[in-house]
């Protein structure tokens, strides 16, 4: 941009330039607040018409939608990697996307599945860090009235990936606040099941409390697998819907885990996060069910694009500000 010294015709110019800028600011600042939002709401987003399925179940009452959301890595206040705009933005779209999906699902989901990595960096939160965390969890996400809310603990949530080793301290407190990190919730006709699969991301226990965490996973498989046997001996009708809840997922373990894991577990489905992408894999398990599982992914659109566009807009305004004072003496004079 060349600045030049204007008279009268030059100055109403620049206004007019001036007006240009703030128009395009506000169809910008619409199109990455709201708009896109809406576009990819119209062209991915679509939640299937379940009453017009026919199942083998007899009414609709018996249908349970589930929202998934994954690695989230609310800021809060306590991440030390990013700026406070940075952070005050991140939670800020994570709340307003939330609410849009949210209000498109009508009606709203049955229950809400947090895939793990719920903090940026919950494991290293003091107690007045925690407490906050948990709050912001609650401005982000809130709960619709009747929804149950599950919670599966990442590595950013508990450590054990990389140089993060766990601490005990740190899981008691999540699990305190979540419930056990491997348990089973049944809730109408399915079950979903929590692994801690954090705890094997390592080839090998890194230190006392990864030990006793796997100690904790290798017991829980156990008593499931005995439970699954009582029950398939007991029963001869399908069993429930097993869902597997798991932050890390099953393919990024040592093969021997993850045998284990199917084998003791036999789930019908695994959800999982971790990973930041999409990703499709199919194992092989044993045990139908006589439930019908719909699925749809609904794809967010991307953030950082807007915020690099708000910032190439402030610098184009900026710079028309600076243009504006050197062109125009008598105005320079007055703010200097």
């Amino acid at each position: 941009m060349v600045c030049r010294r204007r008279g009268r015709g030059g100055t109403r110019a620049s206004v007019q330039v001036l007006y240009a800028l703030l128009a395009a600011g506000a169809a910008l600042l619409f199109m990455g607040e709201h708009g896109a939002r809406r576009l990819y709401a119209a062209a991915y987003w679509s939640w299937p018409d379940l009453t017009a399925r026919t199942t083998t179940r007899e009414p609709t009452s018996t249908m349970l939608r589930v929202l998934f959301l994954s690695d989230p890595h609310i800021q809060c206040t306590l991440d030390r990697y990013e700026y406070g705009p940075a952070r005050w933005d991140s939670d800020r779209y994570l709340r307003g996307s939330y609410g849009a999906i949210s209000g498109y699902l009508n009606p709203h989901p049955d229950i809400v599945v947090i895939l793990g990595d719920v903090f940026a960096e919950g494991f290293k939160a003091t107690e007045s860090e925690w407490q906050d965390y948990l709050q912001c969890l609650e401005d982000v996400f809130p709960v619709p009235e009747g929804a149950e809310l599950l919670v599966v603990a990442g590595d950013n949530d508990i450590g054990g990936e990389g140089a993060d080793a766990m601490s005990t301290i740190v899981n008691r407190r999540y699990a305190g606040e979540f419930g056990p990190m491997n348990s089973v919730k049944t809730i109408g006709h399915i079950s979903f099941i929590k692994l801690n699969t954090v705890a094997l991301i390592h080839s090998s226990p890194f230190g006392a409390e990864e030990r006793e965490a796997r100690r904790e996973i290798d017991l829980f498989l156990s008593t499931q697998h005995q439970r699954l046997s009582d029950t398939s001996s007991s029963s001869p009708s399908p069993p429930p819907l097993t869902i597997l809840l798991s932050h890390v997922p099953l393919n990024q373990l040592q093969h021997h885990h993850r045998s284990t894991i199917l084998k003791h577990l036999a789930p019908h489905f695994i959800f999982s996060g971790h990973i930041h992408h999409q990703d499709h894999q199919v194992h092989e398990v044993k045990g139908p069910s006589s439930d019908e599982v719909v699925y749809q992914v609904l794809w967010l659109p991307p953030r950082y694009p807007f915020l690099l566009l708000y910032l190439f807009w402030a610098l184009a305004l900026l710079a028309w500000l600076l243009c504006f004072l050197l062109g125009n003496t008598k105005l320079l004079h007055r703010y200097t």
